[in-house]
């Protein structure tokens, strides 16, 4: 039998991994069978990207086939920010399931607060990128200067969930180790 931080380490890559490999699987399907022109999560990502930045102004979008796949984001035939699957950011929500599904909880606790916590991320996500299309619309050689503070907001955020999520829904090793546990 595995001990407890064995268990953890197993049960995060495992579920990881298989949630990556489907991801990757879809990913190859789509280039095979040309059925989407990108993974459904980037295109996600623009697409609500694109909703909230048109409450401002008239923003549009367009595909884009070159060394990358994407969608670029523009305002009066300028092109300001390009979404690529780097950007769509599922890898983050994938991590942040496995650390939830990797500790011994309930599932109805896990489920809802996962599912809080992907509405969560993917909104922040979206808000991200409009706040790089801003950036660089007022000034875009500042985009490079302030991503990295945009992309540490969202993780700090992945953190504190995680924070959140041990302090008050994980169970606790003593009621794990107790005889009457069914």
């Amino acid at each position: 039998m595995l001990k407890g931080n064995y268990r953890f380490i197993i049960r995060f890559l495992g579920f990881t991994l298989v949630l990556v490999g489907i991801y990757e699987l879809m990913d190859y399907l789509n280039e095979l069978n040309n059925w989407y022109r990108s993974d459904v999560f980037t295109y996600g990502s623009a697409i609500q990207t694109l909703a909230f930045l048109r409450l401002f102004d008239h923003f549009h979008m367009e595909y884009f086939d070159g060394v990358m796949k994407g969608f670029e984001i523009y305002l009066n035939e300028t092109p300001l920010v390009s979404v690529v699957p780097e950007c769509n950011g599922f890898l983050l929500m994938v991590l942040f399931l496995g650390f939830l599904y990797a500790r011994e909880t309930g599932l109805k606790n896990n489920f809802y607060f996962a599912l809080a916590g992907i509405f969560l991320i993917n909104g922040l996500n979206v808000l991200r990128i409009a706040g790089l299309t801003f950036v660089v619309l007022n000034d875009d050689s500042m985009f490079y200067k302030v991503k990295p503070i945009f992309n540490g907001v969202l993780y700090l955020v992945v953190f504190t969930l995680w924070y959140v999520h041990l302090r008050y829904y994980s169970v606790k090793e003593d009621k794990l180790d107790s005889p009457n546990q069914i």
